[in-house]
């Protein structure tokens, strides 16, 4: 059998795998358990920013993209604490209900570097998220960052 046989032989009997894991921007599932086991160990580093999202979290007038999302879905990562990721989700349906992204004196360009950040933000919290968002929030954040960054 030649080589382009072989190959052509082991393709046809490939099969896609049924449930693939996500791959994580960052880091992936598997590396959690080292991750929260750093968390605790440099808690003098991890905890204030957990010390810092539970005040955003306490303020009523902390709202929408200065909730910081990217922050609260991080922290959910490493804790698994759902209560930062529904946060982290709230922060998201604002971002995306504002009606652009361009900074008012950008204006009339449709993308700058706050579109940029905006992405890469909602990138993060896709990511970090992954595992809580429904298919229809994750489609729902997909187009909302290809509607916006990318068209």
């Amino acid at each position: 059998m030649t080589t382009t046989e072989t190959l052509l032989t082991s393709l046809r009997g490939w099969t896609i795998p049924k449930k693939a894991t996500h791959p994580g921007l960052y880091f992936s599932k598997e590396d959690v358990p080292g991750l929260r086991a750093k968390a605790a160990a440099y808690s003098a580093v991890f905890q204030p920013l957990v010390d810092k999202i539970e005040e955003r979290l306490k303020d009523p007038e902390i709202k929408g993209r200065t909730m910081g999302a990217e922050e609260l879905a991080f922290v959910y990562a490493i804790t698994g604490e759902e209560r930062y990721a529904d946060a982290a989700k709230e922060a998201v349906w604002a971002i995306l209900s504002e009606p652009d992204w361009v900074a008012l004196d950008h204006k009339p360009l449709r993308v700058d570097l706050i579109v940029a950040r905006t992405a890469r933000v909602l990138a993060e919290v896709y990511d970090e998220l992954y595992d809580v968002l429904s298919a229809e929030e994750r489609a729902r954040i997909r187009e909302g960052v290809i509607e916006r960054a990318l068209n």
